[in-house]
């Protein structure tokens, strides 16, 4: 899933920094989400930090990579 992260492109801290967040909250989404004791509200939670993520890469101008890692986790936005 990390696969964007080590390409040869150029990312600034911050971009870098957004991307894992979005990597980190998408494998916690994915791990909670096959949880068969989950709680509702922890996974909405966990949905809405995914969604948060990916809005800071967008924002911070890696839309295509955001876009990238979220479709390699197989997660819809």
């Amino acid at each position: 899933m990390s696969n964007v992260l080590t390409t040869k492109a150029t990312y600034t801290v911050y971009q870098t920094l957004c991307m894992a967040r979005l990597v980190h909250y998408l494998q916690l989404l994915k791990t909670y989400g096959q949880d068969p004791d989950r709680e509702g509200w922890l996974l909405a939670a966990v949905q809405k930090a995914v969604y948060a993520a990916y809005r800071d890469c967008v924002a911070a101008k890696v839309p295509q990579e955001a876009r990238l890692l979220v479709e390699s986790a197989q997660v819809a936005l």
